[in-house]
């Protein structure tokens, strides 16, 4: 299936305490939506992202873990640009969405987000991926673009060296049908040892991108190996 649960204009929805996987899109998918919470899911072994919200609004995600995924575990795109008229920074301002305590590890991308707008990150994991997280303005379409005004504070970075290119595209093993590909390890492996297709040009390596957004603040993380 394309998504495991969709919730569209589904004000006030509130997912928690359950694990989903292996959709060919997204596990969670949250669109034009004013109120939502993630609490405590768990996403892994799809093709893009574990948990997509998209132009929405007053949204938590909050304990939730992610990885196996080919994208990102957290994408957070085209957040409500509530402070698009602004032209300072100011830490006293409304967020459109909040992530926090979750752990996001071996997937292409820790946390990704096109237009991600207000976000307040913080107290978060992201390591063991090919990149601890990207947020952009570089695909067109997208509402609310350019990025803007957004605070990842206090999260720990790290480890982010994973090179799925190499280890599953170079060899062919993305190239075979999604049942092939051996997305779920088995039992004798980690449950995160899987197959993991990324699904865009992620520089392997690298802790934190910004590629194009205004008004960022990036302060107090731990950034390391």
């Amino acid at each position: 299936k394309l998504n495991g649960i969709r919730g569209d204009r589904a004000d006030g929805l509130y997912l928690r305490n359950f694990t989903i996987e292996l959709f060919e899109f997204n596990s969670v998918y949250v669109l034009e939506t004013d109120g939502f919470v993630i609490d405590r899911v768990v996403g892994r072994y799809n093709d893009e992202y574990a948990f997509l919200t998209f132009a929405v609004d007053h949204g938590l995600y909050k304990n939730c873990e992610g990885y196996g995924n080919g994208d990102a575990a957290v994408y957070p795109g085209s957040a409500s640009d509530v402070n698009s008229n602004s032209t300072t920074y100011s830490q006293k301002r409304r967020w459109s969405v909040e992530i926090t305590r979750c752990k996001s590890h071996h997937n292409a991308a820790g946390y990704s987000g096109t237009a991600g707008n207000s976000v307040y990150v913080h107290d978060n994991r992201f390591f063991n991926n090919a990149i601890g997280g990207v947020t952009d303005s570089v695909f067109p379409n997208h509402p609310g673009l350019p990025q803007d005004h957004s605070w990842f504070r206090d999260n720990e970075i790290y480890s982010n060296n994973v090179n799925y290119f190499e280890k599953y595209v170079h060899s062919g093993i993305c190239d075979k049908p999604p049942a092939e590909r051996g997305y779920k390890p088995p039992p004798s492996e980690p449950k995160w040892a899987g197959t993991v297709c990324p699904v865009g040009p992620f520089p392997v390596g690298t802790g934190w991108v910004i590629a194009g957004g205004n008004y960022n603040l990036i302060q107090g993380n731990h950034v390391w190996d």
